[in-house]
């Protein structure tokens, strides 16, 4: 297909050029998110429709590459990731009010599109544990026994970076 000419005209596979498209995508939509979180406790719909939007229209370069049949293969298992994560969030918040908002589960969702279900879990894994750190930190400055509110959106942009720095070879999981 296309792909072929194109990389004998680059020297590099397009695979990794849409591979990195697709990180830099959400790394923009981490860092905006994040920022929004940080400054106004809240994540726009609007900002998650655009990351959604930019998926699809990255979905839609993949599609004309590489043809239909291995896109759609590939977009039904993102969606039904993303459907599965959103599901799980949502339980959670649901049954334990587990300190997420929609505005972070919406974003794990999102996520899904972009890096797959797992990649997604290890960002979260690495997110939750640097908000767990700086929360414990917060706690012992101040002394309050009280729980105090931190937006999760920028510790989700700190898990992405950490995942992407240490890489698969940190973690064992797939």
């Amino acid at each position: 297909m296309l792909a072929a000419e194109i990389d004998v005209l680059f020297g590099t596979e397009m695979n990794e050029i849409l591979r990195i498209l697709r990180e830099e995508a959400l790394t923009a939509l981490f860092a905006a998110a994040a920022w929004k979180d940080f400054k106004f406790r809240r994540i726009p719909n609007r900002l998650l429709a655009a990351g959604v939007l930019m998926r699809l229209l990255l979905g839609a370069a993949e599609a004309y590459l590489y043809g239909p049949g291995k896109t759609a293969e590939v977009f039904l298992r993102e969606m039904g990731g993303s459907l599965l994560m959103l599901f799980l969030l949502m339980l959670a918040v649901r049954i334990h009010g587990c300190g997420l908002g929609m505005g972070d589960v919406k974003l794990a969702g999102t996520a899904v599109l972009y890096v797959g279900f797992y990649r997604t879990l290890r960002i979260m894994f690495w997110g939750f544990l640097a908000a767990a750190a700086a929360g414990a930190c917060m706690k012992m400055a101040s002394g309050k026994r009280r729980k105090t509110e931190i937006p999760l959106a920028p510790f989700f942009l700190t898990g992405f970076l950490l995942e992407w720095m240490l890489g698969k070879s940190f973690c064992v999981w797939p």
